[in-house]
């Protein structure tokens, strides 16, 4: 995952795959993080909190298999 924040620098995050087996509670857990005001996420022992209003974008790579409704799938850059 790559945060891109605006004032034109980026943090990039390495981590495992977070969701389960279940496609359904895991697109609705990417739902509840897509409706959230910011990114969590704790980093070699210390928690780091992205607040959304200092981000332009957030690219994810591999994108999750399971996505919500309401997703464009397979567009191109």
């Amino acid at each position: 995952m790559v945060v891109h924040f605006a004032d034109g620098t980026k943090l990039a995050l390495k981590f495992p795959r977070q969701a389960g087996d279940d496609p359904i509670i895991n697109a609705a857990d990417l739902r509840n993080a897509l409706e959230s005001d910011k990114i969590v996420a704790e980093v070699d022992g210390n928690l780091i909190i992205i607040p959304f209003h200092n981000v332009n974008y957030i690219s994810l790579s591999p994108a999750p298999p399971e996505l919500p409704k309401g997703i464009i799938r397979n567009a191109k850059l």
